[in-house]
């Protein structure tokens, strides 16, 4: 048996693994900008003052940097599994309407208003429709 909570917990799963990946990307992103910033000066300061000692300053952030591609390489698996179910899930959806609201809300995760926008539809009929999508899918969840 599936509570209500359950269910929104699982929908919301992807939307939060997605954004932490996210969130990793950039911070590799900053790593790369720092590395490439680092080793512009230190190429710069070892023209000058001809030390070896210089490419130690951009090192750890080049660690750190592929370290953390291992760990964005592995997240990308677990996010893609995450979407996968979340999908599963709304094709339970009683209605094409259905299942395109919970898609955009939990595949892309847009807002309640943002749906409202795309769809045309007042942000009360899109709450409304997304109840019962929920009530659908906990229906034929619970009944199995």
């Amino acid at each position: 048996m599936m509570t209500e909570k359950e269910l929104r917990n699982a929908l919301s799963e992807y939307r939060e693994l997605r954004s932490a990946y996210n969130d990793e990307l950039r911070r590799i992103e900053e790593l790369e900008a720092q590395s490439t910033a680092t080793k512009s000066l230190s190429d710069l300061s070892e023209r000058v003052m001809s030390s070896s000692a210089n490419g130690a300053r951009y090192e750890p952030i080049i660690i750190d940097k592929v370290d953390l591609e291992h760990v964005l390489a592995s997240s990308l698996a677990e996010v893609q599994q995450a979407k996968a179910r979340v999908a599963d899930l709304i094709a339970q959806a009683d209605t094409r309407k259905q299942r395109f609201i919970l898609r955009c809300r939990y595949i892309d995760c847009l807002s309640f208003e943002r749906i409202a926008k795309v769809t045309n539809y007042s942000e009360d009929h899109v709450y409304t429709t997304h109840r019962k999508a929920i009530n659908s899918i906990l229906r034929k969840h619970n009944s199995s």
